[in-house]
Order: C-alpha cells, then structure tokens, then sequence
C-alpha cells in the first residue's frame, strides 16, 4: 500500500472518531452539582459486578442524602442503605457497612443519568431518574 494511500486511510479514521467524540460529549452532559438537590427521588436501572451480567437495581435518594437501594438477585431482593455527600465537589457515596465509591450525574438524552460505584472497582451502575 502506498504512503499517500495510508495517510488518506488514517484521515478517515482520525476524522470519524473525533466525529464520534462529538456526538458522546453533545449526548452525555456532566452536571456539575452544588447540593444534593438533583439526586432526590427515585432512580431505576441496574448494576453489574465484574464479570457478571446487568442486575436490576432501583435506589430511592432522600433530601438529606441518605438512600436506599434495592437490587433484585436471583434468591430475592437486598436492600442496601448509606448517604450520599458532595465532597470537593464530586458526588461520593458511603454506605452503611462502610464501602466508599463516586457517582456522577448526567444528562443523556433528556434523561437524567447517574452512574457509577465503590472505589475498588467491583461494580458498577448506571441508573434513570423517574419522574
């Protein structure tokens, strides 16, 4: 293959992908939050652990931060509870048996997205926000 022709093929590609970035950075917006405010009421979506498949999960977030969770296993549903806070201005999370994790709250769509997990890496969720 020539040099011309390869340069041609790699200006293609190079040209697609920043396409392709636009479209997710103009579909996916991050909110940057101040308050707690954004998160209250019910979420519904699901979350996965590493090397598994998507489980349905729901969470209910309360004014004051705290929030309950339910994730729907084979056996039955597990509710799990902890608070949310704002820390240096990203959403963190702490849950009631101590694991700490990060979320962050977007708009894709014109839907409201909040996605994220534990900071080991074990999971990770993406939930809706119902209106």
């Amino acid at each position: 293959m020539s040099y011309e022709k390869r340069v041609r093929q790699v200006r293609v590609v190079l040209a697609l992908l920043m396409g392709l970035a636009f479209v997710v950075s103009a579909s996916a917006e991050e909110q940057q939050l101040t308050d707690l405010t954004p998160l209250v009421g019910k979420w519904k979506g699901w979350t996965k652990a590493q090397g598994s498949t998507n489980i349905a999960m729901e969470m209910e977030v309360h004014s004051d931060g705290s929030y309950v969770a339910v994730v729907y296993l084979r056996g039955g549903a597990r509710n799990y509870t902890g608070t949310f806070s704002l820390i240096d201005g990203k959403l963190r999370f702490k849950s009631d048996q101590g694991r700490l994790g990060g979320y962050s709250l977007s708009t894709e769509n014109g839907k409201r997205i909040l996605k994220g997990g534990p900071d080991d890496g074990s999971s990770i969720s993406e939930l809706e926000g119902m209106k």
